[in-house]
């Protein structure tokens, strides 16, 4: 029976020093997209900028928001968030497109671009002051953007770090464009799941939401979300040590 508990006892110790994800802590900003332009977090909601209309498409996560290039970036002058000088943006894009395009721009006025993202040239990516060269996201398929700041700026590429750097200003308090910069640099593709952070997230934190889309279903399944796993892995390994001493005490 002692060494039924000991087992027990270190199974929980096992777990319980496994870092477990958290993608709700100082969240900021959510945009689903989901056909509207609603902040799910704390209503931050944005609006069409270049006179053009909401569109929306089939997403990585439910629906996206469609950018047409021309004149539907999306934009607020008015952001509730606090003056963030540490932080994390996410987002999901999908695009073939070769130019250079803004993708999100956050600032504390209408002509700054203090904390930044964009797609440069063929295949290179800008965030935060970064530039990662042969990024490889305009192939037409979806790819997960991840950059955080804290003075010093890290870029994730579905799921894979990319490049570190210095991050320059962050005096983000006031304005978010998405899409385009000051009716320029207007993105063509589609953005899905848009989020900021006012904390730097950890790896697993970025892994959670990259892994996020693989467990949304648009089946009637039921998926386990995978900060779960370990948790479901712990009982059952309890129930088996259990149900094996009880069959050893039988037997004898």
């Amino acid at each position: 029976m002692k060494q039924l508990i000991f087992r027990v006892l270190l199974l929980v110790g096992i777990f319980s020093s496994t870092s477990i994800a958290d993608i709700t802590s100082n969240l900021e900003v959510h945009y689903a997209f989901d056909n509207n332009l609603v902040d799910a977090a704390n209503s931050n909601n944005l609006s069409v900028a270049g006179g053009g209309s909401a569109a929306y498409e089939a997403g990585k996560i439910g629906n996206a928001y469609t950018f047409n290039g021309l004149d539907n970036e999306l934009s607020n002058s008015a952001m509730g968030y606090p003056d963030l000088t540490t932080g994390t943006v996410s987002f999901w894009i999908k695009t073939t497109n070769n130019g250079t395009h803004s993708l999100v721009i956050m600032g504390d006025a209408v002509n700054d671009a203090d904390m930044d993202s964009s797609i440069n040239g063929i295949s290179n990516m800008n965030a935060g002051g970064i530039t990662v060269t042969s990024a490889g996201i305009n192939d037409g398929n979806w790819h997960h953007i991840v950059f955080t700041f804290d003075g010093t700026t890290n870029v994730y590429i579905d799921n894979v770090f990319k490049q570190s750097g210095a991050s320059g200003s962050t005096e983000i308090d006031t304005y978010l464009q998405v899409g385009g910069y000051n009716n320029s640099f207007r993105f063509s593709g589609a953005m899905d799941s848009l989020r900021i952070y006012s904390r730097v997230l950890s790896v697993g934190d970025i892994a959670e939401l990259y892994n996020e889309a693989a467990s949304v279903s648009t089946s009637n399944s039921v998926n386990v979300p995978i900060s779960n796993l370990s948790y479901l892995f712990l009982i059952l390994s309890i129930l088996g040590i259990v149900f094996y001493k009880k069959r050893e005490m039988v037997n004898t």
